[in-house]
């Protein structure tokens, strides 16, 4: 594969995960279809796919058939560390946050109040300890 004498790259083979199972289902689709058309008009061997719609070629990717699977999924199952984490088992690489950071970012854990030491009281305020009464 050469053009004006230069090796050109083999573009990566790309699916896009769009719509799934979240009330945001809708909104995936039409963001998913748009990033598959840009990927195909860019020349990457790309195609879509709803695990909703589709989930056992999901599970029947492997790193032989695809490159990168872009996550345009919304909500639940899509952003929270589920598909990433089911990605990851099927050793495929792809974009956006890893599973931990994934469910951290969509379930944050409530922040614990600060316990300090000032002028010799316990608090359990939210204020610094630093911070003048």
């Amino acid at each position: 594969m050469h053009k004006e004498g230069k090796l050109q790259a083999k573009k990566p083979r790309v699916v896009v995960l769009m719509g799934g199972w979240s009330r945001e289902r809708e909104v995936s689709l039409r963001s998913g279809n748009k990033v598959l058309s840009a990927l195909q008009s860019l020349g990457y061997p790309a195609f879509g796919l709803d695990p909703k719609e589709a989930f056992p070629k999901l599970l029947s990717l492997t790193p032989d058939t695809v490159d990168k699977v872009f996550i345009a999924l919304h909500g639940q199952y899509g952003e929270d560390g589920t598909i990433q984490g089911l990605l990851e088992l099927l050793h495929l690489p792809y974009t956006g946050s890893k599973v931990a950071a994934s469910a951290v970012a969509m379930n944050p854990p409530k922040p614990l109040p600060r316990i300090s030491v000032c002028c010799g009281k316990r608090s359990t305020e939210s204020k610094p300890a630093m911070q003048s009464a």
